[in-house]
């Protein structure tokens, strides 16, 4: 490409690190050399300094002279620019210091965001090798934003290293969804790309929406007044949301039911193994494979001098979330991948003689458990003795079919956390658009990420620009086949990507429905969905004709038409086609309650679906590849696949 060979020259002794970052710097965490400012929008300069420094900001020979206000806040804009490949330098000077960045390229920035499968690395994605030996791409360059969470919004960015030049060295980590769109889509436009890669592996989508953003969301505001508590008070809040956790409790269990956290109650209660480690090692049956919640309980005695006072409550390493009773009062809460906890127990809480510690430990996926090691587990007292907490026994929770939410303070299941540290902090920065890859963690509350994501994407349509483009990639299929229908929350999540995509023009749906694979959560073929994200992208954001629909081929109706149902689809994107079948399969037609469904047969009839309706069945819904990973064989004449749907049924 004409412009690689222009940005190479300057870029090729650069390519292999990004270096740390001065802690006292002049421009905000996100300004670095090798940077790539977005092209055709006026490009704004910022940072800190004290308060009423005179600052001189220099951008390519053209000046600017401004003041920090009464914040330490200073930005300079200057004119936008065409996209250009040749270096750029960007000096800052503020009486005595200066800081000079170079190497900066005129292009389109992207921001990459979601959960695993966006944090995915191209050295883990098919065949990587083939794409990272001889990579060199002076022209791309990359910026990954470090994992962190917050319970506020941050001005800084977490562990600020950043931008790399891409190459074979910088792309062996970076997001591979993220990376191999953007090589497609300079293939198809001669134009430097920036990457702004912000990922974690395992988030809720309510973790990347602001506060502001939340705000209106149905059931979200017990959780953002807590959460405001917690950081004027985290003792005060950590004790209302365990108040509010029994509650929720109490309220599925029949009435008069002790709490565990208060006595052990009914159950069988039994020893944990010396060892303690994951609850799938310990032999019992039941816990092999387990995913859920178990309580854990012990007694510790101790004597008048030892209760008195404050004291650290540490309890070894947990997987995954926690909640802790010290003598019936909540102490603390958290969530981590066997990261030790230690929790603060008040003053007046601890008591002379038998003292009852209880945890509730709930695990989502493999490993899970108060996994020690059992020399970490004891009371610190104000003077610095240990009194190991020993004698342990648990029990599975089998009485509530609904866990309380997580608490709201939490990293990646919690509200606000990480759009506070990982988002906000590159402030209105311009960019060409957003790519989110995201929704497994939110399957188990489906119903209610269609709300959550045209909220998020409005909350960052705020932050960073009123039309920005948004690409949703849809879920891929993972999970058992199912034999019957059935209700479940992959499906659930994917539907409501399809409608924030019908609803929204500037929201592209990249369906991967087929490109998953159901016995890997983590499906290797980041190429293929790329390829198709960079489709969408094309058309999206720069107006190309790439033959794609942009909502994944969503039915337009479905309409009572005789003894069937009529589903149109549209003219756009020509006659369906049924893969290898005669006829398209995997269609449902249901009736107003859940688990009413029943598998229907159809036939395509150009851009429509016809289906059969069993005698006697009165059809509200109908749905398309319903489940984790349905079978699925309708696609478009550009061989991609029709979207997963559920649509209501008009006479």
């Amino acid at each position: 490409m004409k412009l690689k060979t222009i940005a190479a020259a300057f870029a090729a002794a650069m390519m292999f690190a990004a270096p740390a970052l001065a802690a006292d710097r002049l421009f905000d965490d996100i300004f670095t050399s090798h940077m790539v400012l977005q092209r055709e929008h006026p490009i704004t300069l910022s940072g800190k300094a004290e308060p009423g420094t005179r600052l001189d900001v220099a951008f390519a020979g053209d000046g600017r002279k401004v003041t920090a206000d009464k914040a330490g806040r200073w930005s300079a804009t200057f004119p936008s620019r065409p996209a250009n490949a040749e270096p750029v330098t960007v000096t800052v000077k503020a009486e005595g210091r200066s800081e000079t960045l170079s190497d900066l390229l005129i292009g389109d920035v992207w921001l990459c965001s979601g959960q695993s499968n966006m944090n995915w690395p191209v050295e883990r994605a098919l065949n990587p090798e083939r794409y990272i030996e001889a990579e060199q791409r002076p022209d791309l360059r990359l910026f990954t934003v470090a994992l962190a969470s917050h319970i506020v919004p941050q001005d800084g960015l977490p562990g600020a290293s950043g931008w790399q030049v891409a190459s074979a060295e910088t792309v062996r980590s970076f997001s591979a969804v993220c990376y191999f769109t953007a090589r497609d889509l300079q293939a198809a436009h001669d134009v430097p790309v920036g990457l702004v890669h912000s990922s974690w592996g395992g988030s809720q989508i309510e973790a990347w929406i602001s506060a502001a953003g939340l705000k209106d969301v149905e059931g979200q505001a017990e959780g953002l007044t807590l959460l405001k508590d917690y950081a004027k008070d985290p003792v005060a809040a950590t004790e209302a949301y365990g108040k509010g956790w029994e509650r929720r409790w109490t309220a599925q269990v029949p009435a008069g039911t002790p709490g565990p956290w208060v006595k052990d109650g009914a159950g069988d209660w039994v020893p944990v193994p010396a060892a303690f480690g994951d609850w799938n090692l310990y032999g019992d049956p039941a816990l092999k494979g387990f995913t859920g919640a178990v309580w854990y309980a012990a007694d510790v005695t101790l004597t008048a001098d030892q209760a008195k006072g404050a004291a650290r409550l540490s309890l070894g390493g947990i997987d995954e979330t926690d909640i802790a009773w010290v003598n019936g009062v909540a102490v603390g809460n958290s969530f981590g991948w066997g990261t030790p906890r230690t929790y603060r127990v008040k003053a007046g809480l601890l008591r002379e003689g038998r003292n009852r510690i209880v945890v509730n430990v709930y695990n989502s996926w493999a490993a899970g458990g108060l996994t020690g090691p059992a020399e970490a587990i004891a009371l610190t007292l104000p003077d610095g003795a240990q009194v190991p907490v020993t004698g342990w026994r648990y029990r599975i929770e089998r009485q509530i079919a609904d866990m309380p939410a997580p608490a709201p303070w939490y990293s990646i299941n919690g509200l606000t956390g990480l759009h506070n540290a990982m988002i906000a902090p590159l402030g209105p920065l311009p960019l060409k658009g957003v790519l989110w890859y995201q929704g497994e963690s939110n399957i188990t509350k489906a119903a209610s990420y269609e709300r959550l994501l045209h909220a998020m994407i409005a909350d960052w349509r705020g932050q960073f620009g009123a039309d920005l483009p948004f690409i949703v990639i849809q879920l891929p299929a993972f999970g058992n086949l199912n034999a019957t229908p059935m209700e479940n929350g992959w499906a659930g999540v994917r539907d409501a990507e399809r409608r924030v995509a019908q609803a929204d023009p500037a929201v592209g749906l990249a369906v991967t429905i087929d490109a998953g694979d159901r016995f890997e959560l983590h499906p290797p073929s980041k190429q293929e969905v790329a390829r198709r994200t960079a489709l969408i992208a094309r058309r999206l954001a720069y107006g190309d004709d790439t033959d794609i629909r942009l909502d994944g081929r969503s039915p337009l109706s479905a309409r009572r038409d005789g003894d069937g149902i009529t589903v149109e689809f549209g003219t756009e994107g020509g006659a369906l086609t049924a893969m290898s079948a005669g006829a398209p399969f995997g269609f449902e037609v249901c009736g107003e309650a859940k688990n009413s469904c029943a598998f229907a047969p159809a036939k395509r009839d150009g851009t429509r679906v016809l289906i059969d309706v069993p005698a006697g069945l009165v059809v509200r819904r109908v749905r398309y590849a319903w489940g984790g990973a349905p079978v699925a064989n309708l696609y478009e004449a550009n061989g991609m696949p029709v979207s997963p749907f559920e649509i209501a049924v008009t006479p």
